[in-house]
C-alpha cells in the first residue's frame, strides 16, 4: 500500500530548497509556537485549542484545494468552535500570550498541512517516499533551527559536560527515534488521506492525553471546561465519520448533551453570582 520508503529522491539543488523552504518555515513555526505556548497554558488547553486546526484546515482546503464541505461537516466544525469557546471561558490557566501562541500554532499547522498536500502532489515530488520527504524536511530545517537557537540565546545555555551523560544520550536517542517515526508516518499518511482527515488522525489520541495530564501533571479542568473539551474532541472524531449514516444521530445526541449541559452550568453560575450580590 505504501510506496518505497525513499522512492525517487530528486537531487538536492536550489530549486528543491526553494520549494521546500516554505514547508520548513511552517514546520519550525509549528514546533516553536507549541513549545512556547506550554510555558503559559496547560496541556489540556494546548490539546483542545489545537483541535481547531481541523476547522482551519477545512477552510483552507475549501479555498485552495477546492474540497467541498457538506452541511453536516460544517455543523460539526462549528460545534467544535463553540466547544472551544466554552472551554476557553472556563479555562483555569487562561493566558492571552498563551492563546496568541496557540493561534499562531493553529495557523502554522493548518498551512503546513495544506502546503504539504500541494507539495507531494507536484510532479517533482509525487514519486518520493515518506523517508525521503522526512530526510529533506529535517535536513533543510537544521539551518533554520540553528538561526532560531542563536537568536533566542540558546547557545549560551549549552553545557558540553552534560552531553556525555548516558541518561541524556539515551533520552535524546529515544526522542529522535520517536520524532523520526512520527515524521515518516505523517508523510506516508498524507499520501493516502486528505489534509483535514490527517488532522483528525493527529487529534485522535488527545482525549487520553488530557486524562493522563489531569491525573499525573496538574488538574486544570472544571465541569464546564470538561464539557467543552469533550465536545471538541468528540465532534472532531465525528467529523471524520461524516459520510456514515449513524454519524447524524450521534451528532444530534452530542449537540443536545452539549447544549443542555452548558445551559445548566451557566444557569447555576448565574444563580451563584446573584446570591453573592444579595
Amino acid at each position: 500500500m505504501f510506496q518505497p520508503t525513499f522512492g525517487s529522491l530528486p537531487e538536492l539543488n536550489l530549486n528543491i530548497v526553494k520549494l521546500w523552504i516554505p514547508l520548513v518555515l511552517l514546520f519550525v513555526t509549528m514546533l516553536m509556537s507549541s513549545l512556547l505556548a506550554l510555558m503559559y497554558v496547560s496541556v489540556p488547553t494546548l490539546i483542545v485549542m489545537r483541535n481547531l486546526t481541523t476547522l482551519c484546515v477545512a477552510i483552507l482546503e475549501y479555498l485552495f484545494l477546492s474540497n467541498k464541505i457538506d452541511g453536516f461537516s460544517t455543523a460539526s466544525l462549528l460545534g467544535m468552535l463553540l466547544g472551544a469557546m466554552l472551554y476557553s471561558k472556563h479555562d483555569l490557566t487562561f493566558s492571552i500570550r498563551g492563546y496568541a501562541l496557540l493561534g499562531l500554532n493553529i495557523v502554522g499547522t493548518s498551512s503546513y498541512q495544506i502546503y504539504m498536500k500541494k507539495l507531494i502532489r507536484s510532479p517533482i515530488f509525487e514519486n518520493m517516499g515518506s523517508i525521503g520527504m522526512s530526510y529533506y524536511n529535517n535536513l533543510i530545517s537544521l539551518p533554520v533551527l540553528l538561526i532560531c537557537a542563536g537568536t533566542m540565546g540558546e547557545f549560551s545555555n549549552f553545557d558540553s559536560r552534560k552531553i556525555l551523560q548516558i541518561q541524556l544520550i539515551g533520552l535524546i536517542l529515544f526522542s529522535g527515534i520517536i520524532g523520526f517515526s512520527l515524521s515518516v508516518s505523517a508523510f506516508a499518511l498524507n499520501k493516502l488521506i486528505s489534509a483535514t482527515s490527517m488532522m483528525v488522525a493527529n487529534n485522535a489520541n488527545k482525549f487520553s492525553l488530557i486524562i493522563l495530564s489531569e491525573i499525573f501533571v496538574q488538574s486544570t479542568l472544571d465541569v464546564s471546561a470538561s464539557i467543552g473539551a469533550i465536545s471538541v474532541l468528540l465532534l472532531g472524531c465525528l467529523y471524520s465519520q461524516a459520510a456514515k449514516p449513524l454519524s447524524t444521530k450521534l451528532f444530534i445526541i452530542i449537540i443536545i448533551v452539549f447544549t443542555t449541559g452548558s445551559a445548566v452550568l451557566e444557569y447555576g453560575n448565574i444563580n451563584i453570582n446573584m446570591m453573592h450580590i444579595v
